[in-house]
């Protein structure tokens, strides 16, 4: 079971878009086994958007009462939709290709979370101006961005490290002094705030 779920968006919907996405259920659900006792029916559900729709063409003509009178029945159609739409997700039990088939907008599939790998093949190499330093490592799946970390040599427990964040698998660190000694390591980072470090590698400074 995953969960799926029909996105009701009417109330920002302009009227004859609104229009036209009410059809859409009532269409697709029609002679549907999988929505064999729609509540509402789907006879009433067209009926009151046959009436809404005759409203707005009466509201075009700018009468303030007219306008009154669609705006109510745009609420009440909203309001069945709603209705038609929790039907439609009870019958569905759950089953996206069924809640598909209702016809409504579906809200979209989520993905399982990826077991986020560590980066490895580390490499640097010097960069196109003194004081620069190119880290590089393989592309990690399911990452979101990375970490390019450096601490100046020597490399202790308690050494202070300097972050760079970068959404690519490679970055220029800039700023170095030259002729230094300086560890880099990456840090990658997934969809839901998963981390992994690499191991770190150091290269004297151009």
């Amino acid at each position: 079971m995953n969960n799926s779920k029909i996105i009701f968006a009417y109330d920002r919907m302009p009227d004859a878009e609104l229009s036209n996405k009410a059809q859409n259920p009532i269409s697709a659900m029609t002679e549907n086994p999988s929505f064999s006792e729609p509540t509402p029916s789907l006879a009433s559900v067209q009926a009151i958007l046959d009436s809404f729709r005759t409203a707005l063409t009466a509201a075009q003509s700018g009468d303030r009462t007219k306008i009154a009178i669609k705006n109510e029945k745009r609420e009440i159609l909203i309001d069945t939709l709603h209705s038609l739409g929790r039907y439609a997700e009870m019958a569905a039990n759950g089953n996206r290709s069924i809640l598909l088939s209702s016809g409504f907008d579906i809200s979209k599939e989520r993905s399982s979370t990826v077991e986020l790998g560590q980066p490895e093949n580390v490499r640097l190499s010097d960069g196109g101006n003194i004081g620069e330093i190119i880290v590089a490592c393989s592309s990690v799946a399911g990452v979101r961005s990375y970490l390019f970390q450096y601490t100046a040599d020597p490399l202790l427990p308690d050494s202070v490290w300097v972050s760079n964040a970068s959404t690519k698998s490679e970055y220029v660190i800039r700023g170095l002094k030259s002729s230094t000694k300086y560890w880099c390591r990456v840090v990658a980072i997934g969809s839901n705030d998963q981390q992994t470090v690499s191991n770190p590698v150091a290269r004297i400074v151009q």
